[in-house]
């Protein structure tokens, strides 16, 4: 279900389709909780998926015109 998720996310469509998002699939409970430190949930069936959005594409792509 997580690669269907993912691949969802992938084929999305993107402002002028740049690809300027990342995914990062955390599934280890300590790791997530660098991520979600302030929300109490549990994490034993719990995978967590962060949507890294990368603006260094638009320092070298002009999307103005």
């Amino acid at each position: 279900m997580i690669e269907q998720i993912l691949e969802a996310g992938r084929a999305a469509p993107t402002g002028c389709n740049l690809d300027i998002l990342r995914f990062v699939v955390i599934k280890d409970r300590e790791k997530a909780k660098m991520v979600w430190s302030d929300i109490p949930t549990p994490m034993d069936q719990c995978v967590l998926i962060v949507i890294c959005y990368d603006t260094r594409v638009y320092e070298t792509v002009d999307t103005t015109s």
